[in-house]
């Protein structure tokens, strides 16, 4: 009777290997998919060549603003499919049948291991224990496999009221002509009108490098919620780290009040939660500053957003 048990353990195995294989598959073809028709869903079509209205990025980034607590979501087998064959593939690879698979494996290798340990010779107990290893990391592939496909949201961190003075549109703080022509300023308050209504920002701001030996900051346009004053500080190395000739990537400080950083950004709410800094002119003399009043706020989606609209006025340039 031993014999026949361990001789039925590879089958199980086997299937348990090959299981979660078409499951990774399907997962990493709804991912490829699913990043091919980011732009198309959830980006507006209307950024180029003309300037969108704030109304309609509302509605487009209206589901970014729900905000829920930790949660785990089970997606269960696709319900929506009619050909039997299909939605019993769908059941089979699914989360709640892999890890169901996965613990009922693994409950009937520690059965089988406890029922064999009357083996009387060696060699039956080496046989045993090589079967009930492969059984054990085959149902281990099949529980992690399941794991992986749940839907888990993080909780997100508690909105704080920002310590600071609301506009109640953009403003420009320098408007030197030779500089900021018409065009220029009216691509400039229509970012940042656009960027407080489709991201969490709270706060936008505009900072320009002046064309001087020690290479002085100064702001050039803000809206939303800001600061009382407009200075910024002589030594400032994370400004100096995103304006480095060649850069094009964003910095992003999703815990500002954790960071001894936070003294760089006297311009911004003083309990400001989180700052992203982006680049945007072909020198990288202005930098876009984003300010929020939540932690880790800002999902990819959101900075995307923001390169873009940074993107459209180093073109307005």
């Amino acid at each position: 009777m031993s014999q026949y048990r361990i001789n039925v353990w590879p089958l199980f195995a086997t299937m348990f290997l090959l299981y979660p294989i078409d499951g990774f598959q399907t997962k990493s073809q709804g991912l490829k998919n699913h990043q091919q028709s980011l732009i198309h869903d959830h980006l507006p079509y209307s950024v180029y060549p003309t300037l969108p209205s704030t109304s309609s990025t509302t509605a487009c980034f209206a589901e970014s603003s729900k905000k829920e607590g930790a949660s785990i979501r089970f997606s269960g087998s696709d319900a929506t499919l009619t050909n039997p064959l299909d939605a019993f593939l769908s059941f089979v690879a699914s989360d709640v049948t892999s890890i169901a698979l996965g613990l009922i494996g693994l409950f009937f290798v520690v059965g089988n291991r406890l029922a064999g340990l009357d083996l009387d010779t060696a060699e039956n107990l080496t046989v045993q224990t090589r079967t009930d290893l492969l059984a054990t990391f085959a149902c281990g592939s099949v529980l992690l496999n399941g794991i992986t496909k749940l839907d888990v949201t993080s909780a997100l961190a508690e909105a704080v009221v920002l310590e600071g003075q609301a506009l109640p549109e953009a403003e420009l703080l320098d408007t030197d002509s030779a500089k900021l022509g018409g065009e220029k300023q009216t691509t400039m308050l229509w970012a940042l009108d656009s960027l407080l209504v489709a991201t969490p920002a709270k706060t936008a701001i505009i900072l320009e490098k002046q064309q001087s030996s020690d290479g002085d900051w100064r702001m050039v346009a803000r809206a939303g919620i800001v600061s009382s004053t407009t200075d910024i500080p002589e030594s400032t190395p994370i400004l100096k780290r995103v304006a480095t000739p060649g850069n094009t990537k964003e910095t992003y400080l999703p815990t500002l009040q954790a960071l001894p950083g936070k003294t760089e950004f006297p311009y911004l709410p003083s309990n400001s939660q989180l700052c992203l800094l982006i680049p945007f002119d072909d020198n990288n003399q202005r930098v876009l500053v984003l300010g929020g009043n939540m932690a880790k706020s800002f999902s990819p989606r959101d900075v995307a957003w923001a390169r873009i609209i940074a993107e459209r006025m180093g073109n307005s340039e």
